[in-house]
Parts: C-alpha cells; sequence; structure tokens
C-alpha cells in the first residue's frame, strides 16, 4: 500500500468515528457541525505531516512529537471554536474525544 493510500486510511477512519459521534442522537447542530469543519481542515495539514513523515518508510521519534502535537492542536482548535460559539456542549466534547481516540498514529520504527 502507498504511503498517501494509508493515510489516507487513518483518516477516513477518524472521521468515520467522528461521524458516528456526530450523528448518535439523530442531530448534527450547525455548531457541532462548526467543530467537524475545523477539524477536517485541520486534517489536511495532519495529512501532509502523516506523509512526510512516512515518506522514507519510517516515522523517527522527533517526527511522531510533530504528529502528537499536531493532533492535540487538531483538538485544542476543535475545543476552541465550540467555545466561541457557544461554550463546550457536552456533544461536541464527545467529539474532540471519538477524534483522540480514533486519530491513531503509527508506531515509532526508527530513532535519532
Amino acid at each position: 500500500m502507498d504511503v498517501e493510500a494509508q493515510v489516507d486510511r487513518i483518516l477516513a477512519n477518524a472521521i468515520m468515528h467522528l461521524m458516528e459521534t456526530a450523528g448518535k442522537d439523530g442531530i448534527i447542530t450547525a455548531e457541532e457541525k462548526k467543530v467537524i469543519e475545523s477539524i477536517e481542515f485541520s486534517f489536511r495539514f495532519y495529512k501532509q505531516m502523516l506523509i512526510d513523515a512516512l515518506e522514507d518508510g519510517e516515522i523517527s521519534s522527533n517526527e511522531m512529537k510533530m504528529l502528537e502535537g499536531m493532533k492535540e492542536r487538531i483538538i485544542k482548535e476543535g475545543y476552541n471554536v465550540a467555545e466561541l460559539i457557544n461554550g463546550v456542549s457536552k456533544d461536541e466534547m464527545n467529539l474532540l474525544i471519538s477524534v483522540m481516540l480514533s486519530l491513531k498514529l503509527p508506531k515509532v520504527t526508527k530513532s535519532e
């Protein structure tokens, strides 16, 4: 499997969990939609970082730290969007938890 396909699979899994979480109550509010859009936008940057990290077939510990930092940033930005709109609801918090749990980082395969 090529690198981009591998990365697409990782992100598709995270988006699937995000959408399942959002739809559990049968309603995706405008606020939830904005949080989802923020997360999906941030995934574009995460995707490129992950492709770059996997380009040589290995992920160094430094690359892993950068990816973990980006994952934290995605969650924080989603939280900030929710907070600015109307405060963070239980449903929006569940979206952020979903991303945190479903966005799996590949294992470190090379040390620096």
